[in-house]
């Protein structure tokens, strides 16, 4: 698995997760850990016509499977 494939699967478990709402996906940085990828990045979500609620998130990728490991969201 490459960067572009964990940055891929980080947008694919993203979009899943807010399936009913418009999101926009920021990736800030990803590097490699032992056995998994870490993504680091913004979302901005759409509350009403002007508005947005950004979020940090965190993620993890197991290199192997490609499967995401750990998930965490931080309100801004």
């Amino acid at each position: 698995m490459n960067v572009a494939e964990a940055e891929s699967r980080a947008r694919k478990y993203i979009k899943k997760k807010y399936s009913n709402r418009k999101i926009k996906i920021l990736i800030k940085e990803t590097s490699r850990g032992h056995d998994s990828w870490l993504v680091n990045g913004e979302i901005h979500l759409r509350k009403a016509l002007i508005f947005t609620d950004k979020r940090r998130f965190n993620l993890r990728v197991n290199s192997k499977t490609g499967e995401v490991t750990y998930y965490r969201e931080i309100k801004m």
